[in-house]
């Protein structure tokens, strides 16, 4: 009879991440009653995109305004 311990069943990334998430949030101090906050995610790659798009708008508007009443 072999003296290797029984291997662990596979499992999906869904059940890993949920163990992961179980297991971050046990160590987070919890005060009172309320939960732990949850994890904060960065703003997405489309969001930080449209904002430099609207920001480089702003400016040229802002720039243009601001030649037309210098050179008047």
């Amino acid at each position: 009879m072999s003296q290797q311990p029984p291997e662990e069943p596979a499992r999906d990334d869904a059940a890993r991440d949920e163990l992961a998430r179980d297991e971050r949030s046990a160590e987070e101090p919890k005060r009172g009653d309320e939960s732990a906050p949850a994890e904060k995610e960065g703003p997405s790659t489309n969001r930080i995109i449209l904002w430099v798009i609207v920001g480089g708008i702003a400016l040229y508007l802002i720039g243009s305004g601001v030649y037309g009443i210098l050179v008047t």
